[in-house]
Formats: structure tokens, sequence, C-alpha cells
């Protein structure tokens, strides 16, 4: 018989406990007692503390223990039967006056007051005198106080090992005991391999709690199975579940089933001990008959088995399966654990390591230390090697494995199973043998399956296999590369995807190298000017970046200016090679060179071309390389040097870059290099940046005097846009010695630095010391100038941003106000406005109004205007002179300027614009209306100058009859601008006199069908929609004619949605006609019919009642039918009752029921097709009970229609990305 006596605690170790270790075991006893009873843990309070005041309390429990069940029958708990609070005491005062003394206490008082039972644990054994002693003088106090005496337990060292002994865990935390190599849970928490934070998503957040039920509670199976591949972090879920108060108490960890001692199981039966057991490494066997000995313990143990498995094998208990964690928590926990890593390192590190949580922390690690390692280093490194190895499988399956391990991903079923049949064959696996061992290998988590397809995971591991077999078979394997180049351009994909992550093994590197070398397959322009050719070599490039930048130098550097600009089928993927070979400092100048090729003939419009690669390579920051940015300028002088007007234009461009603050960038190939990417290159100081600003100046400098103009002006727009952030990062004196030593070339540049200058004064002044900003303030008076005429020029011309602003400030004078004060100047002095009036009728005058309106109204003589009148005479601008004569006529001289505006209306067609702009904007009257009417007529200005009249007090226009003549001058034109003008103008009419309806219904209704014969914008089809709601009762098929009439367009497919409410709208209000003209329409079997079709199949049967629709059918037979299935909206159940009745009458023709079934499939989904093709199934199946019989039939098909659907969906799904390497 089993000797279990060296399981059991004795007396004297508690008695040698020192103060501190006798308080922490009996923390763990109290709450391993509590676990085993099924009190909660907050109802817990034991302190670890030895010296802190406590008011004679150490410890309290707030629940009752009274007996726990063990089989049939109970075994008592330690707990008393109630309330209770604990004083520890480790050998010293402990006679029974101490105890008094204790008892007294105000905490012990308190808590008996309360009804709680008072226990004592003395670490010292007592023999039965001195323990009746001591319950004795405690039991009296108690009664003396009037307290029950019975509430009182005390425990010396003997009881306390007893008690102790319950738990095996404490044996092995408290007592250096040897359970095996069990391990408590402090033990297994300290082990190098939990040493990270855990990362759980929200599958673990669920297998956590599962865990966490299962082990508090006490009946039921009291087995649980925990499943998953190697790696994937099933032992630290565990670890984390189990990681609570009570629960640590009482845990062993056993390592494997082999770190079990002999007579474990029957000892825990034995003595009814209380425990949760782990026990890791099991296969499905080994689980099995530890659940046999879970069984037998009376509820008393909780087992937990970790081992393989993919899926959850059969397992009579509970279990869970743990899957890898996704991409996105796979990056978390890399960054945690190292968070020196860049974004796109964890993201390469995620890539190769699949979900499998220890192996991305040991990757992490080595790249952390290493970050130039490549997929080949990391496997021959010892950490990741050793669980690589562990994944490996049998013997009898490495072979298959192998095969797979070639290729990036293979085809094992239906027209891609060729792939893998040659794979099969190549290794002289019969294909049989190979499906099953590849199902075997995928039921383990080895292989996983993506539709037809099947690929080794992780990355390392199949890269690992890839690597041994072309070592051992170099030449087979090559000659099955050149086979499956020539026959198999998928299979070719997926084996390059293999080969480029393998790219530093010997055999491999000889292979790519021979390719991309001269004597390669890529040898000019024309092998790489075509979209598969161009892929591959991109592939290859994320291999072996050196010797595919090297290939590029040689192949564009023999090409011409026009044959770059031709090559188009393979720049995507040739941009794209050079984003990636970019990041590397050994191939970064040759990238951008070829970079800076490509962009001076450049022929694509993406936002990722060559053109904005290549100036984001000089930003400050974030420029994707490892690079300093210093280093990098040295390409901008180059480019700045070039005979080529074009490239240097492109060095001012990335000097842009340089001198803008720094912006996010987008991710490319970064992940999917032989190599992790290097850390992307940023400054680490003020003076890190300070230094490469001053640098790109320098060389801005030389672009300010280029002798090409395009070149100068790009420059100059660089210097002014980085003038503020320049200013920001501390280095205004360079701006403000370039600005003030500037000579500006025209009035525009002079604008440009007047704005940039402006910009910086009015946002960055807190920047600037107070000699910094009245040097600025210097170079602004110097650029606008003082005098008159530059003081005119400045506020009679283009604004500024910071003058704009300048609006929206309270006490700052307005940018009008200072033109109307600078008219009031050149009234008081004539000679001035005299020597200035060629350059305020000019058009750079941008802003001559405010000036021109402010003249008008205090020059009371007119002495000015037949000087103004003379410029506009020969040809100048007409603005000034008609802001004149707005300030006059608002200064009360009225009759003389309506009196010169009708003579000028009906005299020389050279004045009919500036008639116009004054008319319309002075105040509203019959003589004006009749005067832009006039100006129409006569064919001296066209009708679309009055269409922005509707925003104006022009629709308030008391004389209706002088509105309808100008609504209809509008119609005369039909161009959108004039319609558009229109229906606004007559809309806005009918909010402001609606009496006035009648008389302007056949101009209303004229607007609305012009609609049909324009494009319609935003805010045409609005107005549109305005004007017909006053016509919608009234005229319905009218308005109703317009609409259709409006998919006679070739570009209109699909109505606004103010354009169907208002069809909804006229087909309630006369419904069997304005269908009647609707079906009319689609029958005609046009473009437009077409068109027209398009826009009501989403709506139309919802809003007709069906006995018109299925009347109208019958009448048009068939064709009518089939007509109206197209239309019939099948989205739900119950069906439709259109639907319904063409089942029912036409049900047997293919044609018909097909078309419904295409309605029904027919929609727009966001996320999974699977997920919407399901949802369209449980519609389908909800049919299969309708009543009619013609319904269930169809539906029938319906549903076997849709599950080879979901079938073809859920394949799509699975493989998408594959073709990218991406899964």
């Amino acid at each position: 018989m089993m000797n279990y006596s060296i399981w059991r605690i004795q007396s004297s170790e508690i008695v040698r406990m020192d103060e501190h270790a006798f308080v922490a075991f009996m923390r763990s006893l109290i709450y391993a007692e509590a676990q085993r009873v099924g009190i909660p843990s907050p109802n817990i309070h034991v302190s670890s503390a030895t010296h802190s005041p406590d008011a004679g309390i150490d410890g309290r429990v707030e629940g009752f223990g009274v007996r726990v069940q063990a089989g049939k029958d109970y075994v008592p708990s330690w707990f008393p039967p109630g309330p209770s609070v604990w004083q520890f005491k480790s050998g010293r005062n402990t006679r029974p006056s101490d105890l008094v003394t204790e008892i007294r206490k105000q905490g012990v008082q308190d808590a008996l007051q309360q009804g709680a039972y008072y226990c004592v644990a003395i670490a010292q054994e007592l023999s039965d005198r001195q323990k009746n002693e001591r319950v004795s003088k405690l039991s009296q106090e108690l009664a003396r106080r009037g307290y029950d005496p019975t509430h009182l337990k005390l425990f010396d060292a003997s009881q306390l090992a007893q008690w102790a002994s319950d738990y095996p865990a404490i044996l092995t935390a408290h007592f250096n005991r040897l359970i095996g190599n069990g391990l408590n849970y402090t033990k297994w928490r300290e082990e190098p391999s939990h040493r990270h934070k855990f990362i759980q998503d929200e599958k673990r957040n669920i297998a956590i709690q599962t865990i966490r039920q299962f082990v508090e509670t006490k009946e039921g199976v009291p087995y649980f199975h925990i499943i998953g591949k190697r790696g994937v972090g099933k032992t630290r879920l565990v670890l984390e579940a189990l990681d609570a108060e009570g629960v640590r108490e009482v845990l062993i960890y056993f390592p494997s089933p082999e770190d079990i001692p002999e007579g474990f199981w029957g000892w825990l039966v034995h003595y009814s001990t209380y425990c949760i057991v782990v026990v890791d490494e099991c296969d499905y066997d080994t689980a099995r008959k530890i659940r046999s000995h879970a069984s037998r313990s009376c509820n008393q143990t909780r087992v937990i088995t970790i081992g393989e498995g993919r899926p959850l094998l059969q397992f009579h208990g509970t279990g869970i399966t743990v899957e890898e964690l996704d991409t996105n928590h796979i990056e978390q926990a890399i960054k945690e654990f190292a968070p020196t890593l860049t974004h796109d390192q964890v993201r390469w590190i995620a890539r190769l390591t699949r979900g499998y949580v220890r192996l991305a922390i040991s990757t992490a690690e080595l790249i952390a230390k290493r970050p130039d390692l490549s997929l080949t280093n990391l496997t021959q490194s010892y950490e990741v090697n050793n669980l690589i190895e562990a994944l490996l499988p049998e013997p009898k399956e490495r072979k298959v494995m192998q095969a797979l391990s070639l290729v990036k991903y293979c085809g094992i079923e239906e027209e891609v199973a060729q792939q893998g049949k040659r794979l099969a064959q190549f290794f002289e696996v019969p294909w049989t043998d190979f499906l099953q061992t590849v199902q075997n290998l995928v039921e383990r988590g080895l292989v996983q399956k993506k539709g037809r397809y099947r690929y080794i995971t992780p990355d390392l591991l199949a890269g690992w296999l890839a690597a041994q077999v072309w070592k051992a078979a170099r030449e087979e394997c090559r000659k099955l590369a050149e086979d499956i180049a020539q026959s198999d351009q998928e299979l070719a994909r997926s084996f390059y995807l293999r080969l480029k992550d393998l790219a530093d093994v010997p055999e491999l590197d000889e292979v790519i190298r021979g390719v991309l070398s001269p004597a390669g397959f890529f040898r000019g322009i024309d092998d790489i000017d075509d979209k598969w050719n161009s892929e591959v070599f991109r592939i290859l490039a994320l291999g072996n970046r050196q010797a595919a930048v090297a290939a590029l130098e040689r192949i564009i550097a023999n090409c011409t200016f026009d044959s770059l600009q031709k090559f188009r089928e393979g720049r995507r993927n040739i941009v794209w090679t050079l984003e990636y070979t970019k990041w590397f400092g050994d191939t970064f100048h040759a990238s951008a060179r070829l970079l800076l090729a490509l962009a001076e003939a450049e022929n694509e419009q993406w936002a990722n071309n060559a053109t904005n690669i290549w100036t984001e390579l000089f930003s400050i920051a974030g420029a994707g390389t490892a690079v300093p940015a210093k280093e990098r300028m040295v390409l901008i002088q180059e480019a700045l040097n070039s005979s080529s007007v074009k490239r240097r234009v492109l060095a001012v461009r990335a000097l842009a870059a340089v001198l803008h603050p720094p912006v996010g960038r987008l991710s490319g190939d970064e992940e999917q290099g032989a190599v992790p990417v290097p850390a992307d290159w940023r400054p680490r100081t003020v003076g890190e940046v300070q230094e490469v600003l001053l640098y790109a100046l320098t060389l801005l400098d030389q672009a300010l005097n280029d002798n090409e103009r395009a070149v100068a002006d790009e420059a100059l727009v660089v210097l002014c846009n980085s003038a503020r952030w320049v200013v920001q990062v501390g280095l205004a004196d360079e701006v403000i010695m370039r600005f003030s030593s500037r000579t500006t070339r025209g009035n525009k540049e002079r604008i440009k630095i007047r704005d940039s200058v402006d910009t910086v004064l009015e946002f960055e002044s807190e920047k600037l010391t107070q000699k910094q900003r009245r040097e600025l303030e210097t170079v602004y008076c110097n650029i606008v100038g003082g005098n008159f005429a530059d003081r005119l020029r400045r506020w009679t011309g283009e604004w500024s941003f910071a003058d704009t602003n300048r609006e929206w400030k309270e006490g700052i004078k307005k940018p009008a106000d200072e033109a109307a004060e600078l008219a009031e100047e050149a009234f008081a002095n004539p000679d001035l406005l005299r020597a200035n009036l060629e350059w305020l009728h000019s058009d750079e005058a941008r802003s001559v109004g405010y000036f021109g309106k402010r003249l008008g109204e205090i020059d009371h003589e007119r002495e000015w205007f037949p000087e103004l009148l003379q410029y506009v005479e020969q040809g100048k601008s007409p603005i000034l002179l008609a802001s004149y004569l707005l300030g006059r006529h608002a200064a009360g001289d009225i009759e003389w300027c309506e009196n010169l505006l009708d003579d000028w209306a009906q005299g020389e067609k050279r004045f009919s614009e500036m008639v116009f702009e004054i008319t319309w904007r002075l105040p509203t009257s019959p003589r004006g209306a009749e005067r832009m009417i006039m100006l129409v007529e006569r064919g001296w200005l066209s009708s679309e100058r009055l269409v922005h009249l509707h925003a104006t007090d022009w629709c308030e226009l008391t004389d209706g009859l002088a509105f309808q003549r100008l609504a209809n001058s509008l119609l005369k034109n039909t161009t959108q601008a004039s319609v558009q003008g229109a229906l606004a103008l007559i809309q806005r009419r009918l909010e402001f006199h609606p009496e006035e309806k009648e008389s302007l219904t056949p101009i209303a209704l004229r607007a609305v069908q012009q609609t049909s014969q324009v494009e319609l914008q935003v805010m045409t089809e609005y107005y549109w929609y305005k004007l017909a709601e006053h016509f919608v009762d009234s005229h319905p098929l009218e308005i109703a004619g317009s609409i259709l009439s409006l998919f006679s367009k070739e570009n209109y497919f699909f109505a606004d949605s103010y354009i169907t409410d208002i069809f909804k709208r006229v087909l309630r209000k006369s419904p069997r006609n304005v269908w009647q003209i609707t079906g009319d329409a689609l029958i005609r079997n046009t473009s437009s019919s077409y068109r027209l079709l398009l826009w009501l199949q989403t709506w139309i049967t919802d809003e007709v009642d069906p006995t018109i629709l299925m009347q109208w059918a019958e009448q048009h037979g068939k064709e009518g039918a089939s007509l109206l299935a197209e239309l019939t909206l099948v989205s739900k159940a119950p069906l439709n009752e259109v639907a319904k009745q063409l089942l029912i009458h036409y049900g047997d023709d293919e044609g018909i029921s097909g078309t419904l079934y295409g309605r029904f499939l027919s929609g727009m989904w966001v996320g999974s097709e699977v997920g919407y093709l399901l949802g369209k199934k449980e519609i389908a199946q909800r049919w299969l009970s309708d009543q009619e019989p013609a319904v269930r039939k169809w539906a029938k098909q319906v549903v076997e229609w849709l599950e080879e659907e979901i079938k073809r969906a859920k394949r799509s799904e699975e493989e998408r990305g594959l073709q990218y390497g991406v899964f």
C-alpha cells in the first residue's frame, strides 16, 4: 500500500515558521478553504503585514463554512458556521493572558457584537491542558462581556498541520515539499516563458471566463480539456484564467504527465484533499486516463488537461479549443514585448509567425537585437529552431510537409488539384496518401485550409522545411522551378513567393541572381513592361533587393525618355519595387535615381506614382527609409544640377517635402520582404531638424536663382509655403534674410511674399523675438510700400488669406473699409487718383469695387464720371465705373443713373455687360427688369447671365408680368445654368407670391420639362424638386412625364432622392395613369427604358397597387410579365404580392422564374458575401411554407441555387489574398 505520509505536513514544520512565513501560510490556508467551501474571494480579507495596527484582527471571513460534500460523505469545513475574525500568533505572546488582551481590542469587540466567531491560530504545539486552559480563559472573557462563549475556535500547530495537509498546493508553496515535478502557482508564473504581457482577444476572454466557471463549480464533471496547436498560447491562457485569489492557493501545475508522481491520484482520493490540477502536454489518450482519475475524486479535485489537437476531439467532459491570435493581437503582443521595434518590423514578424505567440515573442527578441536577420537566420537561431522542431510532424508525414513548403500555397481540390499532384509526383508520394496526410496535418493545425488551397503555417516552419529541401536537392528543385514557370502561372507565383523569403540560402540566392542577371530573364525594358513579368520581378526583389536594383539600373540606363514614357504595363510593379528597395541604405540612392527617371517620364495619375514617391523620399521624417535626411540631400543637388528642366522642377518639389511638416505615409510591401525593413529614420533633436532645413534652404537658393522661370517660380512658392514651419522650428532669421534680400519680379510675386509674411506675423508671432518681428514687419512694409500707390494696390488688389481672416476679427479695420478710405483720400487728391487710374482699371485690381462705390458716393458733382467712362470706352475693365455708379445711386442720384443705364441699354452693345452688372445690383424695379429683358432679346446679353437673380430680391419684383418676362428670358437658352436659374427663380417667386401659382403654371411646367434637356447637377435637382412640389396635385401627369423624359439622357441612370420622392407622390395621386405612361416608356426596350428600369426596380412594386401592375402585364403578354419580373422587388418574407402572382401565372416559365431569382439575389452588402447569402437563404426557407404551391416550388429551387452560391462564396472568401501571399 502506498505510503502517503510523505505528503502530510508535520506540526513541527509550522512551529519553525517565523512571523512573516506564518502570516503568509495562514493567508493561503484561509483562501484555499474559502475556495473549497464556495465562499467568494471578495468575502475574504487577510492582511499580509505583521506589525501594522490591526485592532486585534489579522483576517476576516464574511461567509459560512460548515461542510463540503465528498461523494456520499460530507467533509466538515475548518471554518466556523458563520462570519469570523482571525488572529495569528507565531509562538510569542500566546499565554492565556496575552490572548485575553487581544480579545479585548476594539476591532474584535465590534465583530463579536455583530455575531462573528473569534478564531485564533497559534504556531505552537499545545498539550490538551494548555489548549483547554486558553480556551477556558477566552470563553470566560466572552461570557463576561455578554457574548456567546461558543463563538470561539483555537487552532494550534497540530490542527493547522492537519488542515493544511488537505491542500497539496500549500505543501509545495510553504513547506518546499516536492510533489513530483509539480509547481505551485507562484513558481509556474515565474517561468521565463510567461514574463511578457498577456494579450487576449475576445475568444480568449470567453475562454478565460469558461475556465473560471469550471473551477468555481463544485458539481458536474470534474475535468476540463484544452487543446490547440502547439505554440498558440494554451498554457499561458490557463495560467491567466487561474490567476485569482483562492484559486492560486489550491493549484498544482505539472508540465507533463511524466511529472506526476506515482500514487498522486490515490492520495487525493484517500485524504479527500482539495486541489486544482493542471497537466500540460497531454495527448488524447493520456487526457482520457487522467479524466478517469478525476472522476474518482468526489468533486474534491478539478483537473485541467492541456494538449495538442484541432479541431476539438470528442471528449467526454467539457473543453475548449484555443486558436491562434489574430494579426492585430499578435502585433500587440510583439509591441508589448519589444517596444523598440518599428511598426513595419512588427508586421513582418507577425507575418512569419502567424498567431503563434511564443514563436512571435522569440522572433521579436532576436529582431530587437539584430534588425537585419532574415527568415533563414531566424530558423537557425537556438530559440526559434527549438520551437520549430517542436512543431515538426512525424517522419512519415514530413515528406508531404516538405512538398507543401516549396510553395506559398498549393491547390489540392477541383480544377487546381493539378498543383498538388505535381508536387506529390516530385516527391514520389501517391496522390491518395498525399491527400490523407494533408488532411491529418490540417487537423493538427500545421497546415491551414484556404478554399481549394492548403498552406503550411507558420511561415518560419515552411521556410525552414523548404530550405532543407533546396539544400538536399538543388538541381531537382531548379528543374521543378523551370517547369512550373513555363506551365502554371499561379503555381509559379506561389513558388516565387516562397523563394523570395529564402533568398539568403546559397542554393536559392544563386537562382534569384541568375534570373535577375544580364544573361537572365530580364534583359531590357520590354521584359519588364508586362504585368506578369513585372510582378515576378517585384516578388524576386523582395528577396534580393541588391540584384533587383542593379537589374533596373542596367535596364533603365539604356532607355530613352520616350521609351520610359511608353513604359506602362509593368510600371506599377516596378514603382512598388522601388518603393520597397528605397528603405535600405545599400539600395536607397540607386532606387531614388531610378524613381527620378520614371518621374521625369511620368505617365500615371495615381497618388503613389513615381513623382509623389520621389518627392516623399525627402520628408524629414516618415519618408520610409533608414537613410538620414541630410544624406538624402545629395540627390536633390544632383537633380538641381541637371540640364533637364523637369528634373530641376522635381528637385524643387522634393525640397517642398523637406520644408513641410512631416505627414504620415501609406504602407506597401514592407512586411513581405525576406528581411524586415529597417527603422524609419527620424530626427532625434530640434538641432537635427534645423541642420536638414538649413541644407534644404541652401539648395532652394540655387533654385530661386535658376535661369528657367518655371524652376524659379516653383522655388518661390516653396519658400513662401514653408516659411511658417521654418519659423516654428526656430529658423525665423533664415526666412527674414531671404525675404528681405529678395528683389520681387512683378505684382504676383510680391503678393505671394506679402501673404507669406502676413501669415507668419498673424499666426506665428509668439515664435518670433521682438527684433525678428520688427524685421519681418519691415519686410512687409517694403513689399507693401507706404505711398498711396502701394497702399492702393494693397487694398484694391487681391487680398491674402490673412486679409480675409480680418473680416472675422473685431477691433481690426476690414479690407473693404481700407479700400473705401483710400477712395476718400484719392478724391481729396485728384492727381493721386488720376495717376493710378490705369491700375484701377486693370485685371489685377480685383477688389476695386469697394473703392469705386465709395468714390461714387462722395462725388456729388459727378466730376470723375467722364474720365472713368473714357477708360471703359477704351476697352478697360468696367468694374470701377460700375461700382462708381452704384455709389451714385446709393447716394440718391437715382434718376440720372437709371436714365444713363437706359440710354446705354438702347445704345451700344459694348456697355451691355456693365449695364447688367449695375442693374441687377440696384433695388428691384419694373424698369430694371425691362432693361435686362431688352439686353437678352437684342442678343447683347446671354440669358445665362440672369441665372443668379434667384439669390437676389428680384424674386420679389412687384410687377408680376415683368417677372414672367424675366423668367421667360432665362428659358430662351436651354443650358444647364439657364434652366437651373429659371427653376430657382420661379420657385422662390411662388414662395413670396403663392397667389400667382395659376398665372405662373405654364412657365413653371415649361421649366420643369426643360430640365430633361440639360445636365442635372445637385442644385438643379434640388430646385426642380422645390418647384415640382407645387404642381404634384394639380398636374401629376406632366410632372411624371418630365421625370420619365430625364432618362432619355445617356448618362442618366439613377434619379436623386428628390426626384424619386416627387415620382412616388404623383404615383399616389394618379396611380393608374402615371403607371400607364411609365409602363409604355419601359416597354419600348430602348436604352432610355433600360435606364428607367434600373431606377424603378428597387421600389416601384411597393408603390403601385399589384392589381394595376398585373392588369398591365396581362395586356402586354409575356413581354409585360417579364418586364414586371425585372421590376419586382424580391427581398423579404412573406413574398410580395406581385412576385407571388407572377409565380402563380408564369411560374413554369424559366425566364420569369429565373429573373425573380436574379432580383432576389441582387443587391449590395458590406462585409462577407457568405453572410449576405446566408441571410438570403433564411428568407427563401421561409417561403417554403407559403400557401401557394407555385411559390413553394420556386422557393425550393431558390434554396438549392443559394446553397451552390454559398459554397462558391465561401471558397472565394477563403482564397482571397492568396495571389499576394497575404493570408
